[in-house]
Order: C-alpha cells, then sequence, then structure tokens
C-alpha cells in the first residue's frame, strides 16, 4: 500500500509513496497502526480533496499568527479540511487540534476561528452523520468550559454585555476571560439555526440533546433557561 520514512519517536513522516503515488504526511501525526493502510488512502483523500463552500475563506486567516496553547496555529486549516472528508480523517484532524484549541477548559486565540469553521462544517453535515453529534459536544465544551454551569452564565452575561464594544474580545479581556470567547459566542449565534435544527429534528436524541446545549448557549436561539441543559452533562 505505502512506503516511506519512519521518525525514531513511531511517527510516519516525509514523503511517502502511497498507491503508487506521493503523499506528504507532514503535515499529520500519524503512527504505525493496524490501520495504517486504511489511513494513509484517507491522507491521500484528504490532500487531494477540494476545499468544500464550508471553509470559504479559511485561506485568509492568518492561521501563523495566532497562538494556540502548543505553538501557533499554522495548519489549523488543512486540520478543518480533514474533517469534511470521512470518519476517519475527521477523527485524526480533531484529536490533533482539541488541545490546542481547548485546554483544561481555556481556550486559546486561535480557537475563535477555528469555532467559526465548525460551526459551518456541522451545518453542513447531515443529521444523521456521526461526525455531526462529535462536533455539537466539541462545541458545547468550548462553550461551556468542559460543562462549567456558573461559567456559561458569566460567559453569556459578557457577550450580552459587550455587544455595543467597540472591541468585544478587548471587552472579554478587561473582564477576566479569554478575549476569543467574543467569536466563540457570536459564531455559535450566526449558527443559532443549526442548533434549533438538530435540536428539534435531528434522528439520534443525543443530538437532540446536546443540541439543546447550543440553544441555551448561543445567543439568539432561544431565551431558554441555561439551567435546563445542564442534564446534558
Amino acid at each position: 500500500v505505502g512506503e516511506g520514512p519512519l521518525h525514531a519517536d513511531g511517527n510516519l513522516g516525509g514523503t511517502w509513496q502511497v498507491d503508487g503515488e506521493e503523499v506528504d504526511l507532514r503535515p499529520v501525526a500519524i503512527r504505525r497502526s493496524e490501520d495504517l493502510a486504511g489511513m494513509l488512502r484517507s491522507v491521500k483523500a484528504w490532500q487531494a480533496a477540494p476545499w468544500p463552500p464550508s471553509l470559504a475563506g479559511i485561506d485568509e486567516v492568518a492561521w501563523d499568527e495566532l497562538e494556540t496553547w502548543f505553538g501557533d496555529a499554522e495548519g489549523f486549516d488543512f486540520m478543518l479540511k480533514g474533517m469534511t472528508v470521512d470518519e476517519r480523517c475527521f477523527h485524526q484532524a480533531l484529536g490533533e487540534i482539541w488541545e490546542h484549541v481547548l485546554h483544561q477548559g481555556t481556550v486559546s486565540e486561535g480557537t475563535g476561528p477555528v469555532v467559526r469553521y465548525l460551526c459551518r462544517i456541522t451545518d453542513a453535515l447531515p443529521a444523521d452523520d456521526p461526525r455531526t453529534l462529535e462536533l455539537v459536544k466539541f462545541l458545547c465544551f468550548i462553550a461551556t468550559r468542559n460543562g462549567n454551569l456558573d461559567a456559561t452564565v458569566e460567559l453569556r452575561r459578557l457577550f450580552e454585555a459587550s455587544v455595543d464594544a467597540d472591541d468585544p474580545g478587548e471587552f472579554f479581556g478587561e473582564h477576566g476571560n479569554e478575549p476569543s470567547y467574543a467569536e466563540v459566542y457570536r459564531s455559535l449565534g450566526d449558527a443559532a439555526d443549526t442548533w434549533l435544527r438538530l435540536a428539534e429534528s435531528a434522528p439520534d436524541p443525543l443530538l437532540r440533546e446536546w443540541s439543546m446545549v447550543l440553544v441555551g448557549v448561543a445567543p439568539g436561539a432561544a431565551e431558554v433557561d441555561v439551567s435546563a441543559f445542564a442534564a446534558a452533562y
């Protein structure tokens, strides 16, 4: 299926030959596994896939200038693209960005733009796609600091108070919270129709339940008592 260099840490690296074609593995951290052949073919498809409409404008984000908890966000555009290819690429990409975006209940500078595109990817996926539930859950963790109800109430309060601020991100920072939460909550609000649609009609009751969390959190989705969604955790 493929051949190429292997690093001492067990990760595949450099350029590999996959089914007779060159595939650059440097953007992803792939380890030897029982499903290595499938992973190599998925990365090949990942690189060859066109950029979907849900990621329009992603090349305008200066990812390499955005800080995360573990370096900058360079390559995050490629990771977000991977989430749209197939489930194997999705889990690889989500695993690689998770701690950069959400670490111990805190978010980084890169989290805002990531959430903007995660909302768009979620909206474009079918409700019965397993990735939809995983994305909604991840967005819930980000929006609520891993299920902290008090923190969620404070973030919603700050967002509502920042509407008329010249710089909402700066407003969040001045009140002891990460500036990127301003964009996180704005993006969740922009996708309010998505959360309402999933909460009302998703075939999976678990997805409906998690979507109700975002209905309660997202500005403009509905006037829902945030305590009502605590059971989702």
